[in-house]
């Protein structure tokens, strides 16, 4: 964009100074998820709750779904995909040997409770949006949680339906493990964890930068109480390409809305309204990735002078559910397919795109009809 003049050196600078804070907030959100991956919290009690729902393929699939919907909230949709598959996967070929089905289909029940974030910190694309949008944290979740809810409920009411049959499988009887007490540094760590989730609502009433200080102060505490090298937590277990990635993904946005694409989808969504909006989103994730395509409607959004939250929220919750039709849709579709590579479950495209359909429209329209009754 900055060899072919489309997007300038001072609109770059202008734009990511903008960006400053949300930015500031996922690098914090990062250092937790490193920090937690680090104590093996997360895989200590997922291990302990998983192995004792493994009597049938459905009983399972239920508690990982939600389990990962829950985990996914406070830290974030691509940490929980990382920690939770591998786990998900051995217990899964360790009750049903031989069973490539129910593997895929408990691998996929971790992939698929990724749906519209209910808390704003659960996607690092929607807390950029929200920040730039100025939706607050505590205005965010009044609206967004409750279709986030029903986005799960959907979810799992349809694939409960779908893989009926693969759900009915029953487990390999097997002896119920040891129950080990967490470690000091792990109830340190969810106490910390658990902490700085109740202090995001709480310190977002009295200043616009809370998200930001929450985060990176919870971040701290955690490498403090692990006693972790800061820098080698810093250079080695976050992942900063994600923030890279925002970075060259606003520039592109910024180089494309100087061509004029930005001005026709804006053009596109106020003759569409709130229908064209959802599903323009939805497909544009899907097949472009959320994050551009996310970053290109704000652009889109903000050229045509909302002041509403509602085309926002709407803007997300398409961009959280459309990469459930290709993984290549979002960091964590990719991050999920490349964790069963490793664990040898093949996931067919076919397969990955119809199960994403049938759940991907139910979900959409119960999402925007919930965000339009919330905002009037």
């Amino acid at each position: 964009m900055l060899l072919t003049g489309s997007a300038t050196l001072s609109e770059l600078a202008h734009a990511y100074l903008r960006l400053v804070r949300p930015l500031s907030a996922i690098a914090g959100i990062m250092v937790m998820a490193a920090c937690v991956r680090r104590s093996g919290l997360l895989t200590a009690l997922a291990g302990r709750f998983f192995a004792q729902h493994g009597t049938s393929s459905g009983s399972m699939f239920s508690v990982v779904f939600f389990f990962a919907a829950a985990i996914s909230s406070v830290l974030n949709n691509d940490a929980m995909v990382v920690l939770l598959t591998p786990v998900v996967i051995a217990l899964a070929q360790e009750a049903w040997p031989g069973n490539s089905r129910v593997h895929r289909l408990q691998a996929y029940a971790v992939f698929s409770a990724i749906g519209v974030a209910p808390v704003v910190i659960a996607n690092p694309i929607n807390l950029l949006v929200a920040d730039q949008a100025a939706i607050s944290f505590n205005s965010y979740l009044l609206r967004m949680a409750p279709a986030a809810v029903l986005s799960w409920l959907v979810t799992w009411c349809t694939l409960s339906v779908v893989c009926r049959r693969d759900l009915a499988t029953l487990g390999v009887q097997r002896a119920a493990p040891p129950q080990q007490a967490l470690s000091r540094s792990q109830r340190r760590a969810g106490l910390i964890l658990l902490c700085t989730v109740i202090a995001y609502p709480v310190a977002t009433v009295f200043h616009d930068w809370a998200v930001a200080v929450v985060s990176m102060v919870g971040g701290l505490f955690l490498v403090l109480s692990l006693r972790a090298p800061l820098g080698r937590v810093l250079v080695r277990e976050v992942e900063w390409g994600i923030l890279l990635f925002m970075l060259g993904a606003f520039a592109i946005g910024i180089g494309m809305r100087n061509a004029g694409a930005v001005g026709a989808l804006a053009r596109l969504y106020q003759e569409g309204g709130v229908l064209v909006l959802a599903v323009g989103s939805a497909m544009g994730s899907a097949v472009v990735n959320n994050h551009p395509m996310t970053i290109l409607n704000l652009l889109a959004l903000k050229a045509d002078l909302v002041s509403q939250d509602l085309p926002y929220l709407v803007t997300l919750a398409g961009g959280d559910l459309g990469p459930r039709l290709l993984p290549s849709g979002s960091l964590a579709g990719l991050l999920w397919l490349a964790a069963c590579r490793r664990a040898n479950v093949r996931i067919r495209l076919g397969w990955f795109t119809a199960m994403g359909a049938a759940t991907l429209v139910p979900t959409l329209i119960v999402s925007v009809a919930v965000l339009l009754l919330l905002n009037g």
